[in-house]
């Protein structure tokens, strides 16, 4: 007796399917709380905003600061009502770094600069292409 091939196929099929798809359902409701990206010039990559109304089977409409938005679902997270715009969990620090760097005297720095320039034997490697065979151009010499 043969194996079914149709029924296997099938089987590994709807798992690769399920697989790829996921099983995170991404739907939500009007009013929910969302971080939508943000592809305005110099501003954040994602903006605070809530759900509007649906628009598609994938698309949305986003209240983000009183403009409406249409964001596919790709482009919408979820997020709760006081969690910053960051859904990625990369946040910016408004505080200045600062690093403490010890000062070199001026004329330490003098000689740190001269044995910089202690010369350095050059190591040319040898060419891996053959060089060029340039030709003059055959010019029309009236």
């Amino acid at each position: 007796m043969k194996p079914d091939l149709t029924t296997t196929v099938m089987n590994r099929q709807y798992g690769t399917k399920a697989k790829h798809c996921g099983s995170v359902v991404r739907e939500f409701s009007s009013g929910d709380a969302v971080n939508t990206r943000d592809y305005r010039a110099n501003s954040e990559k994602w903006a605070n905003g809530r759900i509007h109304s649906q628009t598609g089977p994938l698309s949305y409409k986003v209240d983000v600061g009183g403009t409406l938005w249409r964001r596919h679902v790709d482009q919408i997270v979820r997020t709760s009502e006081n969690q910053p715009s960051h859904p990625t969990g990369t946040v910016t620090s408004d505080v200045p770094v600062t690093y403490d760097i010890p000062l070199v005297p001026s004329s330490r720095v003098s000689d740190t600069v001269s044995e910089a320039k202690s010369p350095v034997p050059s190591v040319t490697e040898p060419r891996r292409n053959p060089p060029r065979n340039r030709k003059k151009p055959d010019r029309l010499n009236l």
